[in-house]
């Protein structure tokens, strides 16, 4: 009776440590001074995504940038998740523009009426990893969409790589997934973007120190209804909401922010967890 009881209680155990979590908000407060200077940061990537020739050219780095600013928020975290998912999903767009080594045949542009749509179809890239400089396959399919009318990029991509190390007799091999998608539509005055993306990257290891295999997953969401000014660059109103949620060795963490301006360099944040 007492090992069936045992059972139960760890079955149960099981089943509660399995239910959904979802995010935590804190209260609109003032910003510390870590987060000031990582909203700081997070202002000069959201004017990054903007460099483009207005009305004329596609935000090319507006698919990256959910990820890319809770990159520039987490500093101001007391934890982050860290995880190279989310590293992969930051770096994925970047991969896909940066085509120094890809087959420019594979990557063809169509207009239809005003929009003009750019579609990668099982494009290779080579890159190299900026922290360990090795080789790393990428494989891209999707499309980014360019309207000029309307002054807004969308776009629906994914990607698959494959990077090997080896140290000594112990070799390291890193797979992965992404899959981005959303838009983003700049006037003058005024910044409408609704991003998301997931990752999933499976890192494992054979060799005399050793034989395992973990996986990580992220997935990041940016809603943004911004007012600014263009020169200098500085949001003058509006909410910017960035939820990120990471899993890893069985644990699930959140970490959001909802930040709202009330004029330059004036704004309040709510911190998720």
């Amino acid at each position: 009776m007492k090992k069936i009881l045992a059972v139960a209680l760890v079955a149960l155990a099981a089943a509660c440590s399995n239910e959904e979590k979802t995010i935590e908000w804190g209260p609109s407060q003032d910003p510390t001074t870590a987060q000031r200077s990582a909203v700081a940061s997070s202002e000069v990537t959201l004017q990054g995504s903007l460099d483009y020739q207005a009305s004329t050219e596609p935000s090319a780095g507006a698919a990256g940038l959910g990820d890319r600013i809770a990159a520039d928020l987490s500093y101001a975290s007391a934890s982050a998740p860290g995880d190279s998912s989310a590293k992969f999903a930051q770096d994925s767009v970047r991969q896909a523009w940066e085509t120094g080594t890809i087959d420019p045949t594979c990557v063809q542009p169509t207009v239809v009426g005003d929009v003009t749509t750019w579609t990668w179809t099982n494009c290779h890239v080579d890159a190299s990893d900026p922290q360990t400089g090795q080789a790393i396959h990428v494989t891209i399919n999707g499309w980014l969409a360019w309207n000029p009318v309307l002054r807004e990029t969308s776009w629906a991509f994914g990607e698959v790589f494959d990077m090997t190390m080896t140290s000594g007799l112990d070799t390291l091999t890193m797979d992965g997934t992404a899959a981005l998608g959303g838009k983003l539509a700049v006037t003058d005055t005024r910044i409408v973007a609704d991003t998301s993306s997931t990752a999933h990257v499976r890192t494992s290891m054979t060799g005399p120190s050793g034989n395992f295999a973990f996986d990580e997953d992220v997935s990041t969401t940016l809603t943004a209804r911004l007012d600014y000014v263009a020169d200098p660059f500085c949001v003058t109103g509006g909410t910017l909401t960035v939820v990120q949620k990471a899993t890893a060795f069985g644990m699930t963490e959140f970490q959001g922010w909802e930040i709202t301006w009330t004029g330059c360099d004036q704004f309040r944040i709510r911190q998720g967890s």
